[in-house]
Formats: C-alpha cells, structure tokens, sequence
C-alpha cells in the first residue's frame, strides 16, 4: 500500500524534508505548546511507521552533479532508527525541558530538528562529496544543544567536542578522500580494486578515515564523548543512539560495503601490519573505557564510557570484512541505539527523582521508585550482551566470524568488554532489588512524559529481543 502511494525516490526525499518541515512548524507554532508537541511527536512516529511498511526498496535521488543520496537496505534501517529515536525523544523533551529547561524549548527543537536532518542527510548519502557535507555540517548544530544550561563547564565541553570532531575531519579526512576518490562518484561505482591500489595504500587510507571520522570514537579521539555527558539527558541520549556516534558508524559502514568490499576488507584484516592493528587498536579502546565506566560514578559519563566501547566493538565487525560480521554491525547499531536512549533517558529520571546522577546517591534511592531501576537494568543488560536480551544477538553474530575469521583477539576483546559492561550495571541491579527501608528518601515527582519515553524505549528493547531472528532478515548484507 504505502509502496504504491510512495516510490523509493519519493520515500527518500519525505525522509530528508521531514526535519526541515518540523523546523518550520518550530518557528511558525501556535501560542498551544501542548498542540505542536503533540503534532510533532505524532507525526514523526508515523514517518517511522511508513518507512517501516514501505520497506527497503532501493531507490536513488541525484541533485546536479555533486550532491547523490540513495535508499538501500542499511540506509533504510539506520533511518527507521533516526525517527524511532527522535519520535520518542519529542516525548521525553516535553516533561524534561518543563521540569529543567523551561526557557530553552525553542532552541532545544530547532537545533535538534536540524541535527537529525542532517544525520539523516549523511546516513541517505551515495556520494563522498554528500557524506562529507552532511557529516561536517551535523558538528556545529550540536554545539547549541550541549550548552542549553549555560555555564563555563558546558562552553568547555562544546569546544573540546568541536576540536575533537572537526578538525579531524577536515585536517585528515577530507584531504584524503579529495585526493584519492572521484568526490560525485555514487558509492557502488567505485571499487578499491580497480585502482590498482598495493594493500599498503589502501590500509593507510582506510586507517585515516576510521581515525579521522572522530563520531567513531577510536582512541586518540574518543574523550570528547564523555566530556558532552554535561548536556541534558534527551540531548546526550540523541547523541550517543543516532544524532552523532552512529552517524560515524553508518558512514563507515557505506565506505567499508561499497567502496572497500568485503574480500578487500578481509584480505587487510588477516595482516597485522595493514589493517589487523585497527582491530586491536579499537579493542584495546574498548577495554579502557568499560574499564573507565567501570571506575566512574556519575551514570552520564559512565554510559558515555561504554558507548565508546560499544563503538569499537561495531568497528571491528565492519573490518572482519564478512557478510554476518556486517550484519552484527548493523544490528548492533540498531540495538545499541534503543538501549543506550533508555539509559540516558533514566538518568535525566535519576535527577529529576533523586536529584543526583552520580551511582551512590541513585542506589541508595532507587528502592523508591523502583520500576525506573528496573528499566535501566533492562537496558544495561542489553547492552552488555546477556542473554537473551537484544544485544545479546548483535554480540553472538560479531563473536562467532571473529572466532570463524581466527580473530581471536578481537573476540577476546569483546568478551571482556561485555563482562566489564555487566560490572558496572551489577550495582544497578543490586539496588533495585533491595528493600525500600525508612532511611530510603522519597522521590520527586516524574512527569508522565518523561516516565511514558522510558516505557516506550522498555516495549522497543522487550520487541527486539523477542524479534531478533526475524529482525536479522532485515539487515542481511
């Protein structure tokens, strides 16, 4: 129905306008608040929903000669995310921003709105010169959004994540693909292979991407993540499942697929000195930052930390070169974005109930408000890959081809990554199962919006662990 309404063409650019039609709306709303988030959050969900029934046709829109986008499988997966996330983001926002950020609502939408725009933009790219446009333009829209609260620590934060994010790109990134790739070319038409590229080139140009592309968070660029945990909960938790982190990991993900291919991929992977350090490089990322979240007690940084980790994880699936391996990749963006929007939506909980983000403060209160501890142990156990909750799936898939592919000290990397990951959500667990006793201090009030997202992101997590095997359908490479 929906494909005979919409084609593939006209489905991509709905996609695209969407958040640009949501910024006009910011701008021209109503005096009733109540009646464009309403608007807002409904519509958006429903863009997710027709995505979902128009299903992964492949379609293509080319504007003059630079700027391409396309509709493939895993553009069409990465989008439904983007809208499944921004939808129930809207809600959350309604009760945050009225409990802490009453004067700034304005500016959360508009820069918000743009922000996914644009990720989308990246994420529908078919081009070098497309990617690269609306990766670098998705940086400074960020900005805004880290120092809603005002204050020095959080102009700190914005500028540490500007450093860290777009002079990498530009200094690295862009000087490289310029150079060495035809910039208008869609990706299915360049192939590595007919450049007649020695491995050592083609492992040195695909070192400086990954590094370069700093959403990816591949040590030495990976702190500026934590540093942003300052921003407020429905901006950190955007940004850590698909407004920034993931946006590094699609634009990975299309290189890698259509440029690189996964023989090449493969051929590099299995040679320490061409692209195998990479695997060790982002293994040894994620064991310092699980070991990191670990050590530390405020939740936001200590989320921010296993974000990281859970990126490299995704890289290293990409690099294993394998058409399962990419899958895991695929479905733990997938997974991990769901998860990781819950956590940080039960943090803004945290303090809008307790006051306090920092671990001892949440045990010792979580007793009274129990269901919201519960939540986050759902999804820190999806996240550290305990069975059979839906990151365990991702994680079995990326394991078994590292251990097919004789990886084994990727796969060594990622179970130890996990078991450090259950570490630090174990406190969590432990505190929500203990007894409410008088010295337990009585919550504040919860407003409903911000209680009805957690439980939307709960139904999305319990949905896709019980749909994991039918979901891997979806995102078969």
């Amino acid at each position: 129905m929906v494909r005979a309404i919409l084609d593939p063409t006209s489905m991509a650019l709905l996609l695209l306008a969407w958040p640009l039609i949501l910024n006009l709306l910011t701008i021209i709303k109503s005096k009733s608040k109540l009646s464009f988030y309403s608007i807002s959050i409904i519509s958006t969900a429903c863009m997710a929903v027709i995505a979902v029934l128009h299903g992964p046709e492949s379609g293509s829109i080319r504007l003059g000669n630079w700027i391409s986008f396309s509709l493939d499988r895993s553009s069409w997966m990465f989008v439904i995310v983007v809208y499944l996330c921004w939808s129930v983001t809207l809600l959350y926002s309604v009760g945050y921003i009225s409990a802490h950020l009453s004067n700034q609502a304005e500016s959360f939408h508009k820069y918000m709105n743009a922000t996914v725009g644009l990720s989308v933009g990246a994420g529908l790219s078919d081009n070098f010169f497309t990617l690269l446009f609306f990766y670098i333009a998705a940086i400074p829209t960020i900005v805004p959004l880290i120092t809603l609260r005002g204050g020095d620590a959080a102009h700190r934060a914005a500028r540490f994540y500007v450093k860290s994010t777009l002079w990498p790109v530009l200094l690295i990134v862009l000087p490289v693909v310029a150079w060495n790739f035809p910039l208008g070319t869609p990706f299915e038409q360049i192939s590595i292979t007919d450049f007649g590229w020695s491995h050592g080139k083609a492992s040195i140009i695909l070192a400086l991407i990954i590094v370069g592309l700093s959403k990816n968070c591949v040590a030495p660029f990976h702190l500026w993540l934590p540093t942003v945990s300052i921003a407020p909960a429905p901006v950190t938790a955007m940004i850590h499942s698909v407004a920034s982190v993931q946006v590094g990991s699609i634009v990975l993900f299309k290189i890698a697929k259509h440029v690189y291919g996964m023989e090449l991929l493969r051929e590099l992977s299995d040679h320490f000195l061409e692209t195998g350090w990479l695997i060790y490089l982002c293994g040894f990322t994620a064991i310092y930052t699980a070991y990191r979240a670990w050590k530390t007690p405020d939740l936001k940084e200590r989320f921010s930390f296993s974000t990281v980790g859970q990126l490299s994880y995704i890289i290293t699936a990409i690099l294993v070169g394998t058409p399962e391996s990419m899958q895991g990749a695929m479905l733990h963006i997938i997974t991990h974005s769901i998860a990781k929007l819950g956590l940080f939506f039960c943090a803004g909980a945290f303090l809008t109930s307790f006051g306090s983000v920092q671990a001892p403060q949440v045990a010792n209160a979580i007793p009274g408000r129990r269901w919201l501890g519960v939540a986050g142990v759902l999804f820190g156990l999806s996240i550290s890959g305990f069975p059979f909750f839906a990151g365990y799936y991702s994680k079995d898939i990326m394991l078994l081809e590292e251990v097919h592919r004789h990886h084994y000290a990727a796969a060594g990397f990622l179970l130890i990554g996990s078991f450090l990951n259950f570490v630090y959500i174990y406190p969590l667990i432990r505190a929500t199962i203990r007894r409410a006793t008088t010295a337990t201090p009585a919550p504040a009030p919860l407003p409903f919006a911000m209680a009805a997202a957690i439980v939307t992101c709960v139904a999305f997590i319990l949905t896709l662990s019980a749909s994991a095997f039918f979901l891997m359908r979806f995102v078969s490479v």
